[in-house]
């Protein structure tokens, strides 16, 4: 049987199990991630052997899906187990299974496109089937305010041109997964240098920009181009941010006592200290900067990608024992196994060579 073929058995098998523990159990084994990149190392350097692959593009696969694996789980997309198993899954697909990855793309976007988009669209047909017309007209009002679309237009289009500026000059290409890692830590830098005033620190670096740099990159060839792109951005981020997130507010947490909190679970809340007093503070997902700031030092529970430890538990308990929480109860997110949307995604790579939307919309 060829190398290739055994490969994907091992990852069919591999995957099943890990989607089995998740749902299951919630976790997903290490040993059993761990042997799909045992697989994949052996298989990869096999067919190098053979004269079929070639060996550095296996190793850009491999470190690009440690990387992005790594900061999905550090800035708290998924947890460590999913991340492990996305590097996994990308690392023991055979190379020539990455046919149809699109235009300055890297081939881990394929698996990342396939595992996202789908569970994405289930889950807001879900969304959308469990709230009210009312609530849903009043959310989505709320989301397309004249203001806040021209404040968040001005941030897309101000931080992704000062990124392109920092991708150009280092000599880096312009692949669309690295214009996006630079993007956030542009934004990242910036909040940290003027936190409070990060509208007027980007408006300054965009002047010097164009001041010194020789005016808006390509904006004489390039303006027919750039307004779409913008305009498809800016809905995209507004509508996930501000209509579906906060939509989901009711639909995707619940409220838990104190008494009945457990290890793994994930909270929608943080208990912080402040005032000689004890508060809570929903988790704010996906403003420009939150999922990147650090955990400030007056939390006592934080939302953690892999759920709450024992020692969370029994620290929120014991302050509520003590009667310091002013609160007896706290919104914790229903848990949603994310490695059966690992496994789709590697399925779909297989079967559509690639990107299944641009296997779908443009190849057939």
């Amino acid at each position: 049987m060829p190398v290739e073929n055994l490969m994907i058995l091992a990852g069919i098998a591999f995957g099943v199990y890990c989607v089995y523990t998740d749902i299951k159990f919630g976790l997903i084994k290490n040993w059993a991630v761990l042997s799909m990149i045992g697989v994949a190392i052996a298989g990869h350097l096999l067919l190098f052997n053979e004269g079929v692959e070639e060996l550095n593009p296996f190793l850009l696969i491999f470190i690009e899906s440690i990387g992005f694996g790594f900061f999905l789980w550090y800035f708290r997309f998924i947890s460590s187990g999913d991340a492990k198993l996305f590097w996994a899954i990308c690392s023991i697909i055979p190379l020539s299974f990455y046919e149809h990855i699109g235009i300055n793309a890297f081939p881990i976007q394929c698996v990342l496109v396939n595992s996202f988009v789908p569970i994405l669209i289930l889950l807001l047909g879900h969304l959308l089937y469990k709230t009210s017309r009312e609530k849903k007209i009043e959310v989505l009002k709320q989301s397309l305010n004249p203001k806040l679309l021209a404040s968040r237009l001005f941030w897309i289009f101000a931080v992704s041109e000062i990124s392109g500026f920092i991708i150009t000059s280092l000599g880096l290409p312009h692949f669309y997964l690295l214009y996006g890692l630079v993007m956030i830590g542009l934004m990242e830098a910036i909040n940290k240098l003027a936190p409070g005033n990060t509208h007027r620190l980007v408006f300054l670096i965009l002047f010097l920009h164009n001041l010194f740099g020789g005016g808006i990159s390509g904006i004489e060839t390039k303006m027919t181009q750039i307004i779409p792109i913008l305009i498809r951005t800016l809905l995209m981020y507004v509508l996930l941010r501000y209509f579906v997130i906060t939509l989901g507010k009711d639909v995707f947490t619940s409220e838990v006592k104190i008494d009945d909190l457990k290890e793994g679970m994930i909270p929608a809340e943080r208990i912080f200290y402040s005032d000689q007093k004890y508060g809570k503070r929903e988790v704010d997902y996906l403003t420009w900067f939150s999922p990147l700031r650090s955990v400030p030092e007056n939390v006592i529970m934080d939302s953690p990608p892999d759920g709450l430890t024992e020692e969370d538990v029994n620290k929120v308990k014991g302050l509520y024992k003590e009667k310091k929480l002013e609160f007896d109860s706290i919104l914790v997110h229903q848990q949603i196994p994310f490695a059966p949307a690992l496994f789709l995604g590697f399925i779909l790579t297989l079967l559509c060579k690639g990107n299944f939307l641009l296997y779908i919309f443009i190849l057939k």
